[in-house]
Parts: structure tokens; C-alpha cells; sequence
């Protein structure tokens, strides 16, 4: 590990700074450095490995679908996080859901876009509901790329507006099924 920028203790709260050193010290067997930090007011040791511990890499965004002649809203909430290259799809997906990950990445990557090396996990809201079909592409892929800090999208977004669509492998997008109940129903939502 080589040294990438310094932070100062003040920042910190006493248990984060802690944290760290222990991090060092058992994690890493650096026990110069950890021993470096408890002495100091220097936290330092920023590792080059891209340990962001204060950046929140969490997005959540609106979807819908319908079941029998009803429309639901669906949260989806997007979870970017240091850990083993993995992508979790949570909430009761159904074999079409769970095939995202490979339309996703494949479209984000035949886009030109590089998605850092991250455990991705994906919670379809509320979790006691079968989620069926490929119309939850497009805001998965949007909420990844925001919560990778790709792109960054504006709070009206996250906040009002209801996204539905599949997306091919090559970036393009297709049109769902249930558009036309899902828009005349949304504005209930």
C-alpha cells in the first residue's frame, strides 16, 4: 500500500479513527502506521485502494408494476460497496429480473462505460412482492450508474419520477408490456 492523501483527526469521531488504525494494524499487518495514527493527530494513510469510508455509494429510485389489474410502486434501491465482485438481486426477483445483471452490464458496457470492480447489491421494495419481467433494466441501471458515481442524476429525478423499461445489450432501449396501465395509473402512486 502506498500513501494517497492525508486526513487530520479533527474530522473524524474517536470510533471511526479507531476503526481505521484496527483496519491497519490486523487487516493489513501495518503496524508502523497503525502505531503512526494513535500517536498522531494525523489519520493519513488514505490506502490507494479506493477505501472511501465516507462516501455514500446508495441510490434509490422509483419503479412500478402491475399485478392482476393493480399498479404498485417499487423502490429500487441500489448498494455500491467495497467487497467481493458480486451482484445480489433482492426482493423476490423472478428468473427475468435476475437476468438483468447480465443485460445491464453488458449494455453499460457496450456503452463505453468501465463499472469499477464493486459488490453490487440490488433491493427490489417491498421485499414480500414477486417482481416479474424486464422492466426494472432501466432504473437499475440508472440508480448503478449513479450509485458508481458515473453519472449523477438530480434529486426531481430520485425523488418523482417512476422509471420502467429493458435494456438491450447494446444500450438501447426496449419498450415493457404494462406501459400504458402503468401511465395511467401513476399519478395515484
Amino acid at each position: 500500500c502506498s500513501l494517497y492523501t492525508i486526513i487530520y483527526k479533527k474530522h473524524l469521531n474517536d470510533i471511526f479513527y479507531n476503526s481505521i488504525a484496527y483496519f491497519l494494524f490486523f487487516k493489513l499487518k501495518m503496524s508502523f502506521f497503525a502505531h503512526f495514527f494513535l500517536q498522531t493527530d494525523v489519520v493519513g494513510l488514505y490506502l490507494k485502494y479506493n477505501l472511501h469510508f465516507h462516501k455514500k455509494m446508495f441510490t434509490r429510485l422509483f419503479s412500478a408494476t402491475v399485478l392482476g389489474v393493480d399498479v404498485k410502486q417499487i423502490d429500487i434501491e441500489v448498494d455500491v460497496a467495497l467487497g467481493l465482485i458480486n451482484w445480489q438481486i433482492v426482493g423476490l426477483p423472478d428468473a427475468a429480473v435476475k437476468e438483468s445483471k447480465q443485460r445491464i452490464s453488458a449494455a453499460i458496457k457496450n456503452s463505453g462505460i468501465k463499472l469499477p470492480d464493486r459488490k453490487v447489491t440490488i433491493s427490489l421494495s417491498p421485499a414480500d412482492m414477486k417482481k416479474e419481467g424486464s422492466l426494472f433494466d432501466l432504473p437499475i441501471a440508472i440508480a448503478l450508474l449513479n450509485s458508481s458515481k458515473i453519472i449523477s442524476i438530480s434529486q426531481h429525478l430520485k425523488n418523482e419520477a417512476v422509471l420502467i423499461g429493458e435494456i438491450a445489450l447494446d444500450g438501447a432501449l426496449r419498450g415493457v408490456g404494462p406501459v400504458f396501465a402503468i401511465a395511467s395509473e401513476i399519478m395515484l402512486l
